[in-house]
């Protein structure tokens, strides 16, 4: 089993014009193991630095 094949998986994108954020949902992970193995090689190819919350949709903003 190829744990991260794309075939499966549908996205969902748009800008918030109310303050230019992208917001980029995949959807078709069989697992919460597969669904984090591809956040860390997406977020590693983008050069991001993250960590993962248990928080939805946290907002930047409040954390300054």
């Amino acid at each position: 089993m190829d744990i991260l094949n794309d075939e499966d998986l549908d996205s969902l994108c748009f800008i918030d014009e109310k303050d230019n954020s992208v917001v980029i949902k995949f959807y078709g992970f069989s697992s919460i193991l597969e669904a984090r193995i591809f956040l860390g090689i997406t977020m590693g190819r983008l050069g991001f630095d993250y960590n993962e919350t248990e928080e939805n949709f946290l907002d930047k903003r409040k954390l300054h």
